[in-house]
């Protein structure tokens, strides 16, 4: 059964007080886990599952869009899998084509213990205001192309 999970979250000390003259701006960071039969999304494992998400950050220190996080893969020996980031410039994105697109690198597992790999897909500058983020893999047909498991849609 797959499972997804997104919540929006603000940045540690992002908090201000309300008697302050020039508040100082959340960052947002979108909070994102995955969790299929064999390939997951998240930042710490535990117990078959990702316990924590992987981040969406919509404004880091460079002023870009990045997706950080660890691909988990279980019993998965020869499966293939990647994340991938899209960033649309409108809330609703009308079908219209992303305005900026990065991806992982494709990690393949070896063996049937738990492979963990850290992904850091290249950030993204832009205005964009929406994204969508993808695991795709092949456990359905192991060698037989990256296919999507699961979209999660964030907006900013």
């Amino acid at each position: 059964m797959l499972r997804s999970r997104i919540t929006r979250t603000l940045a540690a000390g992002a908090a201000v007080t309300l008697l302050a003259a020039t508040p100082a701006l959340a960052t947002p960071i979108d909070n994102v886990q995955f969790d299929t039969a064999k390939v997951d999304f998240g930042n710490s494992w535990a117990g078959g599952s990702p316990t924590t998400p992987g981040e969406l950050d919509w404004s880091n220190v460079n002023g870009a869009t990045c997706l950080t996080g660890n691909l988990y893969m279980k019993q998965a020996d020869g499966v293939s899998a990647r994340v991938e980031l899209e960033i649309y410039d409108d809330a609703s994105h009308g079908g219209d084509a992303p305005i900026a697109t990065t991806r992982s690198q494709i990690k393949t597992a070896v063996g049937s213990a738990l492979n963990v790999f850290s992904l850091s897909p290249s950030c993204i500058n832009s205005n964009g205001v929406h994204a969508h983020v993808k695991l795709l893999d092949d456990s359905s047909n192991p060698g037989g192309g990256l296919v999507v498991r699961s979209t999660a849609f964030l907006n900013e």
